[in-house]
């Protein structure tokens, strides 16, 4: 680098020649030398390795290594560092061989000083430099000459000899690099004009350079080329040179005559479309003017080209006078600034290629009106927008009808409102009292001992929960029909459902005497797709009136089948009177009950509307066929659904009661607005003595009391005088006080969605009224802190 120290290496062995060196080098004008001795042959070795030096001065009589064979030795070592010989006067023929070898030169020790010695120490590094520099200009220019994609010859510039070749030479003309080789170019075959070819050759002696276009030259194949030919004589040390450089144009010239080709092709039919485009408009505007519709075309500048009759008489305007106008100021939208403003804004989308629609208010046949409203650019041959079609649609009717269709469908939701406030109101104005009468029958039915009171006892307690069935069933096909019935569609297990619901009539069937039949078996067991606990509620419904409308000792069937469509169909056959043929349109009509209005057996004639309803509702669908006399079998068809991974059919689970570890006493707040409600609660927890239990009936007085007393539990009924169970839930979530207390929701309201929507506002539970009293101990005891039931499972084998 500049401004660095020269790195020297002396070898040497001979001390006062160490001396002498390393005191020429600094008496050395105008350089400085950083100077490294080694001994040995091979001590230079290493310090060659361990770094990189400028010039090596190298005495060829080392103990290590003799003569010429030390300087070879040390040159295929490192053969890009310069080594000049340093030789004694009597020994100046082996220095002399050295230099032939390769050295840079000889020093004669004892003669030299110090500026001869770092002249000739700069000189070497001079050399090897320099002839580095030419080796790669020499190497860079063979890479170009090898690579490049023209041909070329190398010619003596006295004979006009070729000297040398390049590769695509052989590929261009198909004869091989020796073929040409020591032949004049005019000599070898593909230079068919030979006469012509020396001529040139004197020629580009004369001037020094020569070029021609369009030579055509014959390949070893016999094809023809068209070349460019190129020739310049130039100097190489003390002798000329000529290069020919041969540029194969034939792609080119063949693609300037199909591109002239497919010009004219293109001119004639530039010409032809232009002659169709102008029969085109003429037929564009035939049909413009024949639309229902206002249209015009518009050019980019908003001048009118076409404008249709319908345009015309929405303007009151005349041909003449509106084809002077300007589309952006048309008379249509002139009127109102605000809609002219929005239609130059669309016609600028539209001259930046962007179709645009919308419904714009504008004037037209002396009267205001809705319009749909699209513009949409046409593109011209080169791709720029050519012109715009704007065409308008009369939708003020339209308009008008989607108006009151929209009114309606706000008061039909109204209505939908309406009728689900009333049914939440309805639930809890029938079950509210229905919850005194059940409840306080039960705790009567639990302390009676007398027969007679108890079977009194009983009719009460068939007659509420007959009464609470009939207001399930008027509730839930309320609910149904009004769209508000929560369900939960996913695949279940048939059978499973089967058995379940097969279960829960077997008693209704021994008190009719009626034998029940499964004909399902647990081989490919079918799922469906359905809300589990409304397809047990059918299934109960169906199997219900299959055994009470079954004459003595008769049976009832129940099993399923594959339908077509890949649908699982559940049926459920029966041996009673059967259905006459025209009862069957009314068979799924609410408090229809055909000819059995006036029989014994218990009924509303709700349950199959509310089952058809379910099921419809499910994507299902129900039938049923029937034999008077002989029985029914009413049909569940459901979309059939992939299995799901069943837990072992034998595992049971076991409620084991506990022995019940109270803590200590504990306090219950019951907020509820009905004195009998509370009473029932009193008796109902007369039998808890462990429990003391505060109310309040307003819920302002609740939530002092709950703040009082924190007490273990709260019950709170929804419909109080002064706030709603939801507006108390909240505050007492919110206070830092009672935010931990459980609270169960006691309500007659046994609507889904509000259900979820106070067990998502943090009640721990809801219970519906009428609830059964043993039900809602069971909730007490997992409410309240003592020692819980533990659930097993057991595995039977």
């Amino acid at each position: 680098m500049l401004g660095e120290p020269l790195q020297v290496l002396l070898v040497e062995d001979n001390a006062p020649d160490v001396i002498f060196v390393s005191e020429a080098l600094k008496e050395a004008p105008g350089s400085e030398f950083q100077l490294t001795h080694a001994k040995r042959l091979h001590e230079a070795f290493r310090c060659l390795q361990a770094q990189e030096f400028d010039v090596v001065l190298l005495d060829l009589g080392l103990p290590d290594s003799q003569g010429l064979d030390t300087f070879i030795q040390l040159q295929a070592h490192s053969p890009k560092v310069p080594i000049l010989i340093l030789s004694s006067l009597d020994n100046d023929g082996i220095g002399l061989k050295a230099v032939m070898a390769g050295a840079q030169d000889v020093l004669v020790k004892g003669v030299m000083n110090g500026r001869a010695l770092a002249l000739t120490i700069r000189y070497a590094i001079e050399r090897v430099r320099a002839s580095a520099d030419v080796t790669a200009s020499e190497a860079s220019f063979r890479r170009l000459f090898e690579t490049s994609q023209d041909g070329i010859f190398i010619l003596d510039a006295k004979t006009g000899q070729i000297t040398d070749s390049n590769p695509f030479v052989e590929k261009l003309l198909g004869h091989s690099v020796d073929e040409f080789i020591g032949k004049r170019l005019w000599e070898i075959a593909p230079f068919r004009e030979r006469a012509a070819s020396h001529v040139a050759f004197l020629t580009l002696r004369e001037k020094g350079r020569i070029s021609y276009h369009d030579i055509p030259l014959r390949t070893r194949d016999g094809h023809t080329v068209t070349v460019e030919f190129v020739s310049n004589i130039y100097d190489v040390g003390d002798k000329q040179v000529i290069q020919c450089n041969i540029h194969d144009i034939t792609a080119r010239r063949s693609a300037e005559a199909e591109l002239h080709r497919v010009n004219e092709e293109l001119e004639q039919k530039v010409n032809e479309r232009t002659h169709e485009l102008s029969l085109a408009n003429v037929e564009l505007q035939e049909f413009i003017d024949a639309m229902s519709t206002l249209a015009v075309k518009v050019s980019p500048d908003g001048e009118f080209l076409i404008v249709n009759r319908v345009a015309l008489e929405a303007s009151g305007l005349s041909r003449e006078h509106i084809m002077k106008t300007n589309f952006l100021e048309g008379v249509w939208w002139a009127f109102d600034p605000e809609v002219q403003s929005r239609v130059k804004q669309s016609f600028k989308q539209a001259l930046s290629g962007e179709s645009v629609n919308y419904n714009e208010r504008i004037f037209a046949f002396g009267r205001a009106m809705t319009i749909n409203f699209s513009l949409v650019p046409v593109r011209d041959a080169s791709g720029a927008i050519g012109y715009v079609i704007a065409e308008g649609s009369d939708i003020t009717e339209l308009m008008k009808t989607e108006t009151a269709l929209h009114q309606a469908k706000g008061e039909a939701e109204r209505a939908n409102l309406a009728k689900s406030e009333f049914l939440s109101r309805m639930s809890h104005e029938l079950r509210t009292p229905l919850n005194a009468i059940l409840g306080f029958s039960q705790i009567l039915d639990m302390e009676v001992s007398d027969t007679r009171l108890k079977e009194s006892v009983g009719h009460i307690l068939k007659g509420g929960r007959h009464l609470l069935g009939l207001i399930n069933e008027v509730l839930d096909l309320a609910r149904v029909e009004a769209g508000s019935t929560d369900l939960s569609i996913e695949p279940i297990d048939v059978l499973d459902l089967i058995h379940e619901a097969f279960s829960l009539v077997k008693p209704l069937a021994g008190d009719q005497d009626i034998r029940l039949l499964e004909i399902a078996t647990c081989e490919n067991r079918p799922f469906a797709m359905a809300d589990a606990q409304r397809l047990k509620q059918v299934l109960i419904n169906l199997l219900s009136n299959a055994i009470k409308y079954n004459r003595q000792g008769g049976e009832v069937e129940i099993g399923w089948s594959t339908a077509s469509n890949n649908h699982i169909c559940i049926h459920v056959r029966d041996t009673g009177l059967g259905i006459r043929q025209e009862d069957m349109g009314k068979l799924f009509t609410p408090f229809e009950r055909l000819s059995y209005s006036h029989s014994t057996i218990q009924g509303t004639g709700l349950g199959l509307a509310l089952s058809k309803r379910l099921v419809d509702a499910m994507g299902g669908r129900i039938f049923v066929a029937s034999t008077p006399n002989m029985g029914s079998t009413f049909s569940v068809e459901l979309s059939a659904a992939k299995p799901i991974q069943l837990m072992p059919i034998n595992a049971v689970v076991e409620y084991i009661e506990p022995a019940r570890e109270f803590e200590g006493l504990y306090t219950i707040l019951a907020i509820e607005d009905n004195v009998s409600n509370l009473r029932l609660l009193e008796a109902i927890l007369e039998r808890r003595p462990e429990i003391s239990l505060l109310s309040a009936m307003q819920g302002s007085v609740g939530l002092d009391l709950a703040v009082q007393f924190t007490p273990d539990l709260i019950l709170l009924d929804l419909n109080l005088p002064d706030m709603t169970g939801m507006q108390i839930l909240a505050r007492l979530r919110n206070s830092e006080v009672t935010r931990s207390i459980p609270v169960i929701i006691v309500s007659a309201d046994a609507t889904t969605s509000q259900i979820e929507r106070l067990l998502h506002a943090g009640a721990v539970d809801y219970l519906t009224k009428p609830f059964e009293i043993q039900h809602f101990l069971k909730l007490l005891d997992d409410q309240l802190p003592h020692t819980q039931a533990t659930p097993v499972v057991e595995v039977l084998s």
